[in-house]
């Protein structure tokens, strides 16, 4: 349509009147009237809400109004939701098929799926059967869709009533869960919510366990910790680890289809974020278990059964709590992402400490001050060779120095240049012909999401090996998965040969 696109003028008259209303309506209103009795004054038959949102999408699509195509496709989601009468559906298949060419997929994927799940129970009724009937000849399309989801997830149709997520209902009214703004939260508040969860993470990554004996063995995410945003012997013990392996897992589920979900469909969406939660949790318990019975935190039978039950109970309330946290910002009380805030957190937490902490460390040498830039003042002012003592604050060995600090504010100003850099891709219309456009596409585009990932799955690999070599370190699948042993003038492990090595660290 390049002479609508540029005169702004669009020819309608071989479209419905009633939906002509509804797009006018639309431009004005930013919405439209689903109730229509029928299409045709001359010919009456009634028309349902679907087939309303179906021909609005389709309207929106041939005008090419990409919101109007987003607003009837939600429309059209959420009426399937709360749906009963199956004819209802059925009936608007054909408008859904029809009306829209075959590259359009957004509202045909909509409904095969739903199909997929629900037309067993929609054809006992006779005449539904019917109905379908009549599609199945008219629509092979729909046929030709429905079949290739029996092809790619057949279990489901053998067991449409027992999705995995149905089996997630039960626990939906047990497990906490924060609440959706019904109205858009004032920048103001955000700023307050997004420092008050702040706060409570610092607080809870300084807060030790009650109960630890001793903590001198081994830390097996010692090279995680900045990662995953944790910090041992506190009750940020667990980072947040158990949110990114429950993630990643559910989407690895989803994406292959071994669960299905159906992410436009409100209820689905929510028994998926809940069923992610659930599993984060129960990751919680069982990475508690194991820091505590293999004791990490002193033998399990010096420490006595009562303080083992607490201080898994102590890890798995703590891991809830940041849970909960992520999702209060992720709803949209504050700033970004939960997850991405606590690792920048805790990464400039120790910047700041390594910079400028005062505790003083004998190093054979006599007591130095850590923090780098402490040091770099009192080596100046306590040395009488000035050039040996900035050597010495730039370069020292075994404790942060000024040129830690200075490589890391490069890399921090590399990485925000990089995070604007932006590619632009030419693109053109395949409807209206000559127009051109580009397509904006960051450099940083998967952002921190891949660094997280190999964080999480390192970190579970490191502790499974290492607790299992201490364990059974004659096992030959054991040492498959990771030979651990200590450096000179260190009690920390390394994993010197097995899969463990793998994982990249720095």
């Amino acid at each position: 349509m390049p002479q609508e696109a540029s005169s702004g003028v669009y020819e309608m008259n071989d479209d419905p009147l009633p939906m002509v209303k509804n797009l006018v309506d639309y431009l004005y209103t930013l919405d439209y009237n689903e109730n229509l009795r029928t299409l045709n004054q001359e010919c009456p038959s009634p028309i349902s809400g679907l087939q309303v949102h179906a021909r609005m999408f389709a309207l929106a699509d041939k005008y090419d109004i990409k919101a109007l195509q987003v607003l009837s496709s939600e429309k059209y989601s959420n009426m399937l939701e709360s749906s009963s009468i199956g004819s209802e559906f059925l009936g608007s298949i054909p408008d859904v098929y029809t009306l829209t060419p075959p590259s359009v997929k957004a509202l045909r994927d909509k409904v095969a799926r739903f199909a997929r799940i629900n037309l067993e129970n929609y054809l006992q009724d006779p005449s539904s059967r019917e109905v379908y009937k009549r599609i199945a000849i008219d629509v092979p399309d729909f046929l030709q869709d429905l079949l290739d989801l029996y092809i790619m997830n057949p279990l489901t149709g053998f067991c449409y009533r027992f999705r995995f997520l149905d089996l997630i209902k039960p626990f939906t009214p047990l497990l906490p869960e924060v609440a959706a703004p019904e109205t858009k939260v004032p920048f103001n508040q955000k700023l307050m919510w997004t420092g008050l969860t702040l706060l409570i993470f610092l607080v809870m990554s300084q807060m030790p366990l009650y109960g630890i004996v001793s903590s001198d063995t081994s830390d097996p995410l010692y090279w995680l910790r900045m990662m995953l945003a944790s910090n041992r012997g506190t009750l940020m013990e667990l980072g947040i680890t158990p949110i990114i392996s429950s993630g990643m897992v559910f989407q690895l589920l989803a994406g292959t289809h071994l669960i299905d979900v159906n992410l436009d469909l409100k209820t689905d969406r929510e028994l998926y974020q809940t069923a992610q939660k659930l599993f984060a949790i129960i990751l919680s318990f069982g990475q508690a278990c194991v820091y505590v019975l293999t004791g990490l935190y002193g033998q399990p039978s010096d420490l006595g059964a009562g303080i083992c039950v607490l201080l898994i109970v102590q890890l798995v309330v703590a891991g809830l709590v940041v849970i909960l946290l992520d999702e209060l910002l992720q709803k949209g009380y504050g700033l970004g992402s939960g997850i991405s805030l606590f690792i920048a957190t805790n990464i400039c937490e120790s910047i700041v400490w390594k910079a400028f902490s005062p505790t003083t460390i004998n190093t054979g040498r006599g007591p130095e001050f850590e923090g780098a830039i402490i040091a770099l003042f009192h080596l100046l002012l306590t040395w009488p060779d000035k050039q040996r003592a900035l050597r010495e604050a730039f370069y020292r060995q075994n404790l942060p120095n000024v040129m830690n600090l200075l490589a890391t504010l490069l890399v921090f100003a590399a990485v925000i240049y990089l995070q604007g850099f932006r590619v632009e891709i030419p693109v053109k219309s395949s409807r209206q012909r000559g127009m051109r456009g580009s397509y904006p596409v960051r450099l940083f585009y998967t952002s921190n999401m891949p660094i997280m990932l190999q964080s999480a799955l390192c970190s579970n690999i490191f502790l499974i090996s290492q607790m299992l070599y201490s364990r059974f370190s004659d096992n030959i699948l054991v040492k498959l998965l990771g030979v651990w042993e200590p450096r000179e003038g260190s009690a920390q492990l390394y994993a010197s040969s097995g899969i463990a090595t793998t994982c990249p660290l720095l």
